[in-house]
Order: C-alpha cells, then sequence, then structure tokens
C-alpha cells in the first residue's frame, strides 16, 4: 500500500508518534523519524520492520532544524509523501502528571514553547514540506490534534495550539 512511500513523522520518538511510525512502516513505507527525544528505540524498532528509516533528531520551533530535517529526507529518498505533523507539548493529566498552570498563573516562556512547538512546528514542517510536494504533484499533509476539554484548568496552551 505504501511501498516506496517516504512518511516523515515528528515527534516520532515515543507515544503516538512512534506508534504511526511504525505503521507506515508495516505498510512498507520508507520512514523519516524526527524528535527532540532520542531515536534508537524507534529507529531498531523500524529496522526489526524490515523499513529503511533515516533517524534526524529535531526540535521542531528550529527554522534551521526543520530545513535540515527536510532536506536529509529528500538526500536520502528523494521525495516526501506524507508529513505527520505530531511533535507536541501535550498536556497528559490522565496520566497522572502535574497540571499546568492557569493561564493566569502561567509563565509566558511556557506559553511560548507549547505554542512554538505545538503551532510553530506544524508551520515550520508544512512550509518546508510543500514546495516537494508540489513539485512531485502529489502528498499528504496530516496534522495531529489531541481532545483538551475547555473546562479544564491548565490544558489551555494545548487546546490552543492543536
Amino acid at each position: 500500500m505504501m511501498d516506496g512511500k517516504v512518511a516523515v513523522i515528528t515527534g516520532s520518538g515515543k507515544g503516538i508518534g512512534r506508534y504511526v511510525a511504525k505503521t507506515f512502516a508495516d505498510a512498507g513505507a520508507h520512514v523519516v523519524v524526527a524528535d527532540i527525544v532520542p531515536l534508537d528505540t524507534v529507529e531498531r524498532e523500524l529496522h526489526e520492520r524490515g523499513a529503511q528509516t533515516l533517524a534526524v533528531p529535531t526540535d521542531v520551533r528550529s527554522e534551521e532544524q526543520v530545513q535540515s530535517l527536510v532536506n536529509a529526507a529528500m538526500e536520502k529518498f528523494g521525495r516526501i509523501d506524507v508529513l505527520v505533523n505530531n511533535a507536541a507539548i501535550v498536556t497528559h493529566f490522565l496520566w497522572g502528571l502535574p497540571r499546568w498552570s492557569r493561564v493566569r498563573d502561567m509563565e509566558k516562556a511556557f506559553w511560548d514553547d507549547a505554542i512554538g512547538t505545538n503551532l510553530g512546528g506544524t508551520f515550520l514542517c508544512t512550509k518546508y514540506v510543500l514546495p516537494h510536494m508540489e513539485a512531485q504533484g502529489s502528498g499528504h499533509v496530516v496534522s495531529t490534534m489531541g481532545g483538551a476539554n475547555p473546562a479544564t484548568f491548565g490544558g489551555s496552551p494545548y487546546g490552543v495550539s492543536k
């Protein structure tokens, strides 16, 4: 189904992104994994599935790192068929992690990190992938989102950005 296609997945070092990377590998795609966390485990798992892979440590808030990610994918595989914008700073309150501050108590730097990753990273990755997709006449951009409940205190940066 995806034989020979190339999928770039941000935030693929763990969680949903890691699962998505494995799903594309199982479908026969070449998989480019990108994250700020170590990528050794997911890259090994993809190799075990027989996938051709490329691991590119990337902070999606950095325009230069996103450009490097896209350039590396193009250099290795010559095309990008799918971009999955998954990288995010997430709440995960249900997993027992501490709640984020309410907006009135939140540090602006925290807000900026969440918005810069969740929204800015989606913008940058899409910006640098689209010219390649347009040149090849095809491609898909998928941006994940979560279900931030507006009644839950502390989740506003996530809800706004996703």
